[in-house]
């Protein structure tokens, strides 16, 4: 008897076992992104047009769904929306948003990239959703992987800040194990102001591939948020889908923070480090009195100390005070024999450390690495390169460093932000990955910086005569 008990007990358990297993697989969690559990509301809890009223009750928003799959989920979240059976009509559209569903940009559509790129320059913002095909048309920065698949270590990356993931990411979270996405996802761009949101980082022999499910790209004055997740597919069973699909929308609809009034310490971005030059940021020369600047980008390397005496830019000491009151100062590659000059312009005083053996610090509230993981940052280690550091004049001074990461260190200066980066040498600079990651760094920095438009879609159909 003992034995036959035994053995019942051993059959619940497998039984439980397998019901569990099978629970599991059939989970749609299971193909994509999107991060676990920690951090979701109930289900009867998460945010939809009960909780944004007048965001979803005003907003203006045209849908062109071929597929019928992103309607359902839109009239659940209580938004209105002007249909649109063919896209010709996108072009005129006057609304706040634009929706593209599922499929839209499937094979014979190539003609709404030049519509929605021209619409994005003008201001518009769009939200596309599971497509299958991207025509470069729209931006060369929107590009998918031709195939995609997870290895063994795979991981999924969060920018768990971002307002899209709100109330699904639980701070600095980075999910392992992420399952094959069920939408190809996109290529990380390489140049351009883009942010991304959500990703899948899977080896591939001695390197990593990147894939991004997530991503926001402005185009002109206007904005674009790809979504290579299932969220209308997932949208009636996985509220995690429920949650980021409604957050998107209220970020779109809503008032973004922009990119910052950026300038050069300088006559001209020539006399940044050479590094910068493919991402071209829309930096005029600073006023002399500082008027208007949010971000202030200044070389650091020992050409940099002639520019103090260059007429029209501001003392040194008046950059100090600008940064000390509030404004955000980028040093760009200090070095040693420019020491007294750097003391100058941060108004504090100044030395360089080895950088091996390394000593890293991350506040939790540093934002300048969202999107970015900690393995990104290779390409700006040197071996044994001195590294920039702050040094607080006394107690009282209101330094305090935020980030101390190979190649970067962030401080808090009085009210501003100071963050100074070693940057690779100028050919180095020219590789995907390393324009990749200074691309997001700049952007998290709020500079502003080139954006490749689409390709001409004249130029395109020249291709099939």
């Amino acid at each position: 008897m003992p034995a036959a008990r035994a053995r019942r007990t051993i059959l619940v358990f497998l039984l439980i076992l397998t019901l569990v297993v099978v629970a599991r697989l059939a989970s749609p969690a299971e193909g994509g992104t999107l991060p676990p559990g920690p951090g979701l509301p109930p289900r009867g809890e998460e945010p939809h047009a009960k909780d944004r009223p007048d965001l979803f009750g005003r907003a203006r928003v045209a849908l062109f769904d071929p597929e019928g799959k992103a309607a359902p989920a839109l009239r659940a979240l209580g938004i209105r929306w002007e249909d649109f059976p063919a896209f010709d009509g996108l072009a005129l559209y006057r609304g706040d948003l634009i929706v593209i569903g599922p499929g839209g940009f499937a094979r014979g559509r190539e003609a709404l990239g030049p519509i929605l790129a021209a619409r994005a320059r003008s201001g518009m913002r769009l939200l596309l959703l599971e497509q299958p095909s991207l025509p470069a048309t729209l931006s060369e920065g929107l590009r998918l992987w031709p195939s995609f698949i997870r290895s063994a270590d795979s991981t999924a990356l969060f920018a768990a800040r971002h307002p899209v993931l709100r109330g699904v990411v639980p701070a600095g979270h980075a999910a392992p194990g992420a399952a094959d996405p069920r939408v190809r996802p996109l290529l990380p761009p390489a140049r351009g102001n883009f942010r991304v949101i959500a990703g899948i980082r899977t080896r591939s022999g001695p390197s990593w591939q990147e894939g991004v499910t997530l991503l926001e790209v402005p185009i002109g004055d206007g904005l674009v948020l790809a979504a290579q997740e299932s969220l209308c597919s997932d949208f009636a069973g996985d509220p995690r889908a429920r949650i980021v699909l409604a957050n998107a929308l209220a970020y779109l609809l809503g008032d973004r923070q922009g990119l910052k009034r950026t300038f050069v310490y300088g006559d001209s971005l020539e006399d940044l480090p050479a590094c910068l030059a493919p991402l071209s940021p829309a930096a005029a020369r600073a006023p002399a009195d500082l008027a208007g600047v949010e971000a202030l980008l200044v070389p650091g390397d020992w050409r940099a100390p002639r520019l103090s005496g260059t007429p029209g830019l501001p003392p040194l000491a008046e950059v100090a005070r600008y940064l000390r009151e509030g404004g955000t100062v980028l040093l760009f590659n200090p070095e040693p024999m420019s020491q007294d000059y750097l003391r100058a312009v941060t108004g504090c005083p100044v030395y360089f450390e080895s950088s091996s053996p390394f000593r890293p610090h991350l506040e939790p509230d540093a934002a300048i690495f969202e999107g970015i993981s900690l393995d990104d940052l290779d390409p700006l280690w040197h071996e044994g390169r001195p590294e920039f550091r702050l040094r607080a004049a006394s107690r009282a001074d209101g330094m305090r460093p935020l980030v101390i990461a190979p190649g970067v260190a962030q401080y808090r200066v009085g009210l501003g932000t100071l963050v100074a980066m070693s940057l690779p040498d100028a050919s180095d600079c020219a590789a995907p990955r390393t324009s990749s990651l200074l691309a997001r760094l700049l952007t998290n920095l709020g500079v502003p910086l080139d954006q490749r438009p689409g390709i001409d879609p004249e130029a395109v159909s020249l291709l099939d005569e």
